[in-house]
């Protein structure tokens, strides 16, 4: 997080690519007609070949890795803290079990692993990572991420969901999102609440933390 006096960087990414193959139809229309430069895909995602193998042809599209804890089957083992019978918890019981600290980051780390090691094996190498629902920035996954990514240097850069009030067109639902006190809140997160985003100023909170604890 660090080099924030250099010039601002606009980079438009998509996320949830692999998901399906609509999503990746409109992801690729985007790049090849667009400014959407690069994606984040889901290993698990039932079109993630079909992204994978334009990405390998078309390397000017950036192809990033979409850490999932909240959605379709664990790419390695699960306990019932993660999954249930095979499948990912919705995301509303993962927020809130990692918001508790109910999280293992060991396991969180191990699945980390495993769709790290599905996206190498198709010959690409993640040009950056970022989190389904924004799973990445909750206390203990985020360490167990980056306890990973300190053997795998290639990857350098995470996106943080740091939105600023003036780019929300209107208040947003909470969507099932803890809510901590207001002394828990950096200043930005606090504004956010009091203009009616809680759902934006948890985010922003969490994000916030993170920055302060990614070199």
């Amino acid at each position: 997080m660090k080099g924030m006096d250099r010039p601002l960087q606009l980079i438009v990414n998509a996320d949830d690519a692999g998901i399906d193959p609509a999503r990746n139809e409109g992801i690729l229309e985007c790049f090849e007609n667009g400014i959407v430069r690069s994606a984040t895909a889901l290993v698990n995602g039932r079109a993630f070949g079909e992204i994978s193998l334009y990405a390998r042809a078309h390397p000017e599209l950036g192809l990033g890795l979409h850490f999932n804890l909240t959605d379709g089957q664990p790419s390695g083992p699960a306990s019932r803290t993660l999954a249930s019978q095979g499948i990912f918890r919705p995301k509303r019981e993962v927020w809130q079990a990692a918001w508790a600290g109910l999280l293992d980051p060991e396991e969180v780390a191990a699945e980390f692993r495993s769709q790290l090691d599905r996206f190498l094996e198709t010959g690409l190498t993640p040009t950056h990572f970022d989190g389904h629902n924004h799973v990445h920035v909750f206390p203990g996954v985020l360490e167990a991420c980056l306890m990973v990514l300190r053997d795998f240097p290639q990857i350098r850069r995470l996106r943080l969901p740091r939105e600023i009030l003036a780019a929300l067109p209107g208040p947003l639902p909470s969507d099932g999102v803890p809510a901590p006190a207001d002394q828990e809140l950096s200043g930005p997160a606090k504004a956010l609440r009091a203009a009616g985003h809680p759902k934006a100023a948890f985010f922003r909170n969490l994000a916030d933390r993170a920055a302060a604890r990614v070199p």
